[in-house]
């Protein structure tokens, strides 16, 4: 045993004195000026690019050493520095050498600064020249999302079989300290960023087993800083990467990442990726994206998302949270290599707040829309980006919906919206098959489509047969109708919200109502109409218990109304039919009706008004008669009867009027048709009628009463 101990230690002693008298040799053979030189030399060679460096050493121990080392960009310093570095050491081990095993124990890189331009052809960088060998195919196009991505020419080409079983490699240890990385984006992506500082650990670097990966580094990018540090495990030879953590941070936002990827080297890679969202401020992508206009990104984004699968077929599942919403979704996205990869993918929401949805996007609706309470959505999603299949739903029974004046949807009423449609991404549009809303008793589906860029959209729609009761206590202004009865409604719309272009048809089934003391039932018919127009060809029913028959015909009734009324009633009460005189004014309850999703604020211009009614009977308590039949064809009439011009037609047949003073002033109307008797009976009142043996016009007995109108001015 003492003698293998003496043994060794002479052994020891003799390779103490080789490597001692070896480093001495190694200074004479290789001095510092000679060992610069031949650096210089090699590097501006290889690079075709100037380089200068400070002090240059060579030890058996403390291996290459450069200080100072500069590269600059193609061809001279003229055109700027690429790199400088105030220090880069490299240790090699010198016994390993002899078994063909390359085994570096030490690289060192202190306070590396590199600037990287892309051109703005965005294919060619600053460096290209040192990857592209002579012949070799122009780099691929790099998207604006990756800046970084590596070019064909820059990817190492596999070595050949000699080659690897000649030499192994191995680095001990490897760090960068306080680097500093400037990327200049001159094409259109227009992504420049600083990294600094960038620290990075290499342990055990091989290119046949595992090596550690250790790195911190900070990004600097249009006013935002995040931080990124990784602990993980890299396999060469096998192509994997093993993330233990990686935690990116900024402005008080954490996302953090575990996992693994590997089998980058095959055609089938595989992984299974953890993301974990501690807190995402929304806010963050108004530096790097331009939102669309009106989003306010105020609330936080937390939740978690898992990854695992491989090229062919990808697992997603998700939860994210923000605010009170928190949207679900699970699914496939298979064939991820090819140009248009085919996701499968079902997106739930809890039963949300729609006021904090509201809250990141307040130009979402109109502004006399209010929307408050609860809502709950859900959607399925196949296909690519180029076209896939949509499918998605909305229940809005817990929302409480107002449009002052128009519309009063309380929360318990139902409220539902459905879509299955398409998305084609050529044009950017959705297109719906099938598409149904539900408000209350009404019902509506059909199909439509949606132009994004252009906010551009069409639908066709019909609804059921819907009760008018239950409907009047949505509408504010049917209440005072007191509607009854059923509709049936189609309706074609296009165009944009602004300008919306519509026309449709109502179908009347036993409906009716009351306006002023007048009770209209059975009502049946049907009317078709536009913005500006209605037609009804004939509308029977019944007017205060008697039977009626109606057509009307009317055009630009949002300007300037040109209305055509043909009818026949079997026994007009005209107490219950016409307003007090002091309160007279046209009103339009049908057209409230149609129109009441959007009001007329401004006032209607002067009417032209045409029509022919016959009547079997005239009820009042001032006046009773048979068989009217009055035509009239007016211009220029305003809504208070202030102003009118044209003619007008009146026959009746046999009755009797008492006390046309009082009758008179029942109505503006009727003072219009009494006109004659009126202008006889100022006379009367003036004793001249009297003194010419004419009776008292008071109460007038008649066979018949024919009155031809011309007006002017009123």
């Amino acid at each position: 045993m003492k003698k293998l101990l003496k043994i060794l230690a002479v052994v020891g002693l003799i390779i103490v004195v080789v490597l001692a008298v070896a480093s001495v040799a190694l200074h004479f053979l290789l001095p510092p000026e000679k060992a610069k030189k031949l650096v210089l030399k090699q590097l501006s060679e290889h690079l075709k690019r100037e380089v200068r460096v400070g002090d240059v050493s060579v030890g058996i121990f403390s291996g290459l050493s450069l200080s100072d080392l500069k590269i600059s960009e193609a061809p001279t310093f003229a055109k700027g520095t690429f790199l400088s570095s105030d220090q880069f050491t490299i240790k090699v081990a010198l016994l390993p050498l002899l078994t063909k095993e390359i085994e570096v124990n030490q690289i060192i890189l202190k306070h590396p600064v590199v600037r990287i331009v892309r051109y703005k052809d965005g294919k060619t960088f600053n460096f290209s020249d040192l990857t592209a060998s002579p012949g070799a195919p122009a780099p691929a196009h790099v998207s604006a999302w990756q800046p970084f991505a590596i070019p064909e020419a820059f990817a190492a080409a596999p070595a050949s079989s000699s080659e690897a079983s000649s030499f192994k490699l191995l680095v001990s240890y490897a760090q960068i300290q306080g680097g500093i990385l400037h990327f200049v984006d001159e094409s259109p992506a227009q992504q420049t960023m600083d990294i600094d500082p960038l620290d990075l650990k290499l342990k055990n670097l091989s290119l046949t087993s595992p090596f550690g990966i250790q790195t911190a580094l900070t990004v600097i990018s249009k006013g935002l800083k995040a931080s990124v540090e990784l602990d993980g495990e890299a396999d060469a030879a096998s192509g994997s990467l093993t993330v233990k953590t990686c935690t990116l941070s900024s402005a008080g936002s954490a996302v953090t990442l575990s996992g693994y990827a590997k089998g980058f080297k095959t055609s089938q890679p595989t992984a299974d990726m953890q993301l974990s969202i501690k807190e995402f401020k929304l806010s963050t992508l108004e530096h790097f994206m331009k939102l669309p206009k009106g989003i306010q990104l105020t609330h936080p984004l937390t939740g978690e998302a898992h990854v695992q699968g491989n090229a062919q077929v990808m697992d997603i599942t998700s939860q994210l949270k923000l605010a009170s919403l928190e949207l679900t979704s699970h699914g496939k996205v298979q064939s991820l290599t090819s140009g248009q990869p085919q996701m499968n993918m079902h997106f739930e929401t809890n039963r949300f707040t729609i006021s904090d949805l509201l809250e990141i996007m307040p130009s979402a609706l109109p502004k006399n829309l209010q929307v408050k309470g609860q809502a709950q959505m859900a959607a399925d999603v196949s296909g690519t980006t180029a076209s896939c299949a949509l499918a998605a739903k909305m229940d809005g029974e817990a929302l409480d919906v107002t449009v002052p004046g128009q519309l009063v949807k309380p929360a318990g009423t139902p409220l539902d919206f459905s879509l299955i449609g398409e998305w084609v991404g050529a044009n950017q549009t959705i297109s719906a098959s099938t598409l149904k809303v539900t408000l209350g008793p009404l019902q509506v589906q059909g199909q439509g489509n949606y132009q994004v860029p252009a906010s551009r959209f069409s639908t066709n729609l019909k609804s059921n047969s819907f009760p008018l009761a239950p409907l009047a206590a949505l509408v504010p202004a049917l209440a005072a109708y007191q509607p009854s009865g059923a509709v049936a409604l189609t309706i074609r719309a296009s165009g944009t919200a602004a300008a919306p272009m519509f026309n449709g048809s109502l179908n009347l089934q036993g409906a009716g109502g009351h306006y002023q003391q007048s009770d209209l039932t059975q009502l049946a018919g049907a009317a078709t109409f536009t913005q500006q127009d209605v037609s009804i060809p004939k509308l029977t029913g019944k007017l205060n218990g008697s039977d009626i028959s109606l057509k009307v015909i009317g055009h630009q009734l949002n300007t300037q109304p040109d209305v055509t009324l043909e009818g026949n009633i079997a026994v007009l009460d005209l107490e219950k039919l016409l307003p007090p005189a002091q309160a007279w004014r046209i009103n339009w309850p049908m057209v409230a009706v149609a129109y009441a999703a959007e009001p007329m604020t401004r006032a209607l211009g002067p009417m032209h008004l045409t029509g022919h009614l016959a009547v079997g009977q005239v009820k009042h308590p001032y006046y009773n008669a048979q068989n009217l039949d009055f035509k009239w064809n007016l211009a220029g009439v305003t809504a208070d009867l202030g102003q009118i011009k044209g003619i007008a037609n009146f026959k009746q047949g046999a009755g009797v009027i008492q006390n046309v003073d009082k009758l008179e002033e029942s109505s503006k109307s009727m003072k219009v048709v009494l006109m004659p008797i009126v202008a006889l009976e100022k006379l009367d009142k003036n004793g001249l009628l009297k003194n010419m043996g004419v009776p008292s016009l008071q109460t007038i007995t008649f066979t018949g009463i024919r009155g031809d109108y011309v007006f002017d001015q009123g």
